[in-house]
Formats: structure tokens, sequence, C-alpha cells
């Protein structure tokens, strides 16, 4: 099994509300007791900031943008989205730095692709957005909203992406172990499944660490 351990009380992960961030009619929603971190939910992250903060600063020393930073870190790894729409978003935003422009919420919302500028609108629009989000396994290490800090913001969205990601490729490894026969498992195909999945969980572990994540 493979979760975010949940911390009690107000922490990093899970920050009280303050009253700096209105609550929608109702109140949040009942939050379960542990956040799972979903393959949609982190790919939909990665799309919020590269329309609400494209085109800001993530680096002032060599002057590179959100934008340019999430697809320098995302362009390997575009076949691995799930969702089609999110995958066309990244794929228009790679297409947009590779031209030397900059991608703004406008290159999503002039297109005729009503699914995209609806979710423009939704990412952009809701004034719960951010709140929201800490209800969906999207957790900042700040009480900042991402607005005032894209640095941390992206970096925890893009290490978010990437635990999934391995998260499911160990899955589908472990699975193609337990295939092998008691016959096989010396077979040179089994040992290098052996060491594949051994690679995947220490990156896991590795990414786990920088969020501060307990994986069990």
């Amino acid at each position: 099994p493979f979760a975010v351990a949940t911390p009690k009380g107000e922490d990093q992960f899970f920050p009280m509300n303050d009253g700096k961030v209105p609550l929608p009619p109702g109140g949040f929603p009942h939050q379960s007791a542990t956040p799972i971190l979903h393959d949609e939910y982190q790919e939909r992250d990665i799309i919020r900031i590269l329309v609400n903060h494209g085109c800001l600063i993530y680096d002032k020393d060599s002057n590179v943008t959100v934008c340019q930073h999430i697809v320098a870190n995302i362009r390997d790894d575009i076949d691995k989205i799930d969702n089609p729409l999110y995958k066309q978003m990244l794929e228009m935003a790679m297409s947009a730095i590779d031209r030397g422009d900059q991608v703004t919420a406008e290159l999503y919302a002039n297109t005729q692709d009503t699914n995209m500028s609806k979710v423009v609108v939704e990412l952009m629009a809701d004034p719960y957005t951010y709140a929201g989000w800490q209800h969906k396994g999207v957790y900042l290490q700040t009480q900042k909203p991402p607005e005032e800090n894209q640095v941390l913001d992206t970096d925890q969205a893009i290490l978010r992406f990437r635990l999934v990601k391995i998260k499911k490729l160990i899955d589908l490894v472990e699975k193609k172990i337990k295939e092998f026969t008691v016959n096989q498992n010396s077979s040179e195909e089994f040992l290098l499944n052996i060491r594949v999945l051994q690679k995947l969980k220490d990156e896991r572990n590795t990414i786990a660490k920088k969020l501060n994540a307990v994986i069990f």
C-alpha cells in the first residue's frame, strides 16, 4: 500500500483555516483521514500553475519562468499523462516554449476547445481553488497561497506528479514479478525486474523525503 501519513493537528501539510481563505458555503466537505495522491489531481495541479503563474519568474539568476521550468521537467514524461485534455494542454505549453513564447491563460482560453476553456475558467475564477486543492492531496509546505510562493508551489507540484507516476510504475513491476513462477525466479528477466523495482523504490523514497511524505 502507498499513502502519505496524516499529521495530527495543524501543521505545514494541513494548515487550519485562519480566515484569510474564504470558506465555501457550508464549509469544506469531510476530509478523509489519509489524503490520496491521485494522478488526475496532480496533472491538473500542473495545469493550474501554468494557467495562473506560468509567466512568473522561477529563477531570477537565470531568468527562467515557471512555465519554462515545468516544461523542462515534464517534457520527458508527457506520455505518462493520463488525462487527454491535460496532456494536450501540456503539449501546447511545450510548443509555446519551443517557439520562445510564454504560457499564459490566453494560450488556452483563445482556443475553440470548450472543455479547455472551461478548465481555464475554473482554475482562474474559482475563489476556493487553493482551499479546495488542500482536500485532494495537493498540499504546500507554507501557509502562503500559491501566487505568493510560485517556486515552492511549482516544486511541490512537479514532485507530487513524479511521485504518483513512479508509484504506478512500481505497481506494474511488482505485478510482473508476481507472475514469475518458482522455476523462473532466478532467470535474467526476473532479476532485471527486481533491480528495476529497487531503483524505482529508491527514487520514490527520495522524492517522498523531499516532500516530507511517509511511504508505508
